[in-house]
């Protein structure tokens, strides 16, 4: 905002917030500079009242001033509806960034470049929303000694500072806010990648392992007479056989695991269950079976050892039995 003041006769404001569309403020549409001009003749003598010959304005909302506060204020309600448009503006950008973002689910790298430009874009304007109130603050106090609307005017710069600054930081914390939520999707999408890194370097792994059984082949075919057809043909059919044995399996190894992995769990609650039952073993079967919610698991190995311990028993048992039998003559 520029305030020029001509200490002669001719007594004039120029405001410019901006003066043409700039990408710099959200893309703002700009307005021709609003100019007042404010003809007011020297009095004759002194403490004769000043009486305004000429009054021209550009505003919307404007009256014939009664001195420089009263005809400052006119700009001040000009620059209050210019700001409430501008974050206005500036929240509808946000609304659909946020919508843009949802969509995207972290997968668009440019969302995070637009975003960090917004952030910036409404730095600047809380810089600039600044300099408008240091710079009204310091024409009042310079200008309103003597006026009976300085009141008014200070009232009217309050306003816009809590009304206009409210809205500011409103706008700052849904930036900081949609910055949070792309920096987590960022994180998720990251982790995929490595996940998926993982397992391509797994399979890759798996695939490398394809020249293991031909090297295997390749030795046993390792003697004379390799270059007999009946040889050579079961060289490569064994080959080939092998070979896309092991490939069917690295390319299917997800689907194998996820199948011996149901199985497994499947197997697992019926022993955990027939844990519960026995008492000495009702404890550990708590931990197997809470141990998908906890971070330390106890080892699956006792799986294994009770159906050991079962066993046993039984062998007991049967044994025990047959002692008991009485013995035939």
């Amino acid at each position: 905002m520029q305030i020029n003041i001509d200490q002669g006769s001719d007594k004039w404001i120029m405001l410019q917030f901006p003066s043409h569309d700039s990408q710099k403020h959200f893309g703002f549409p700009g307005i021709p500079r609003l100019v007042i001009g404010w003809r007011v003749p020297l009095p004759a003598e002194a403490g004769e009242t000043m009486q305004p010959e000429l009054f021209l304005s550009t505003l919307l909302d404007v009256w014939i001033p009664e001195d420089d506060i009263d005809l400052f204020q006119q700009f001040l309600q000009t620059l209050r509806g210019r700001w409430y448009e501008l974050c206005n503006l500036v929240d509808e950008r946000f609304v659909q960034c946020r919508s843009d973002q949802l969509q995207a689910e972290g997968r668009s790298p440019e969302m995070m470049r637009r975003l960090a430009k917004d952030a910036q874009r409404l730095a600047n304007l809380r810089l600039a929303f600044r300099g408008h109130l240091k710079t009204s603050r310091d024409y009042i106090l310079a200008k309103g000694a003597n006026s009976r609307h300085s009141d008014s005017a200070r009232e009217l710069l309050l306003d816009l500072q809590d009304k206009i600054g409210g809205r500011l930081t409103d706008l700052e914390s849904t930036i900081k806010e949609l910055l949070q939520i792309e920096f987590s999707w960022a994180a998720i999408t990251e982790s995929r990648i490595s996940t998926n890194l993982g397992q391509n370097v797994m399979l890759l792994t798996y695939v490398s392992i394809f020249y293991l059984p031909l090297a295997f082949c390749a030795a046993l075919w390792a003697i004379p007479n390799l270059s007999e057809r009946a040889t050579l043909n079961s060289f490569i059919i064994t080959s080939v056989v092998v070979g896309v044995a092991t490939l069917l399996i690295a390319f299917h190894l997800e689907n194998i695991a996820s199948l011996f992995r149901g199985k497994y769990s499947q197997w697992r609650e019926k022993v955990v269950e027939d844990m519960h039952k026995d008492v000495r073993w009702e404890t550990r079967a708590d931990e197997l079976q809470n141990s998908l919610q906890t971070r330390s698991s106890p080892s699956e190995w006792l799986l294994v050892i009770f159906l050991l311990s079962q066993l046993i028993r039984k062998l007991k048992g049967e044994r025990n039995t047959q002692k008991g039998q009485p013995q035939s003559v």
